[in-house]
């Protein structure tokens, strides 16, 4: 399939229907993902030297960046949690926003997700199980169950209402193979005696 060649027309047309959709101009990080139908951020970039150079050909006006100060992020941490009607986790927050910065800035400020969620006055257990010990265990045998083999630690890499994540698993019990030692889990071929 032959490459598209847009025009600088068709790239500036690009970006003004994105901005009227999004009701502002877009971000160079929200072009870079793939997008039907629009041209490349990099190639966007190389035809008008920047992006801000683009964003201002095509008569739009710049998103200012902002500094995020601790004061700023905690309003913005607030402000999220209002909307969502409870704490965000980090994995709900991820990515940055024009009313909000990046994970990895909240997580510089403040040292810890929970940190910044302690500061801004937010309870961040609220929605959180605490998993005894023997729940997790019965969590990994009930899934080995249903998945016909040994979940893995990918398996579990984020927590469900089902199960506390890997990471939280591997932590209390010294590993990933220990919790599933303690569990008493094996494949299946580890269940089936030998065949000689």
């Amino acid at each position: 399939m032959a490459r598209r060649t847009w025009s600088n027309d068709e790239i500036l047309e690009a970006l003004r229907a994105d901005a009227e959709r999004r009701g502002r101009a877009p971000l160079v990080r929200e072009w870079s993902r793939k997008g039907e139908g629009r041209p490349t951020a990099n190639l966007v970039m190389i035809r008008f030297g920047s992006w801000p150079a683009a964003i201002e050909a095509a008569g739009l006006s710049q998103v200012p960046v902002k500094k995020w100060t601790k004061d700023r992020i905690l309003d913005a941490l607030r402000a999220d949690a209002e909307k969502r009607g409870k704490a965000p986790s980090s994995h709900e927050w991820d990515r940055a926003a024009p009313d909000r910065p990046t994970r990895a800035v909240v997580i510089r400020e403040f040292g810890t997700w929970a940190k910044a969620l302690q500061a801004a006055g937010l309870d961040h257990t609220r929605n959180r199980t605490v998993w005894t010990d023997e729940q997790i265990l019965e969590a990994l045998r009930s899934d080995a169950e249903r998945l016909g083999r040994t979940p893995t630690y990918g398996d579990w890499r984020r927590s469900s209402p089902d199960h506390p994540s890997a990471q939280v698993v591997a932590h209390r019990f010294g590993s990933w193979a220990k919790a599933i030692s303690a569990a008493g889990v094996h494949t299946l071929r580890d269940r089936e005696p030998a065949l000689r």
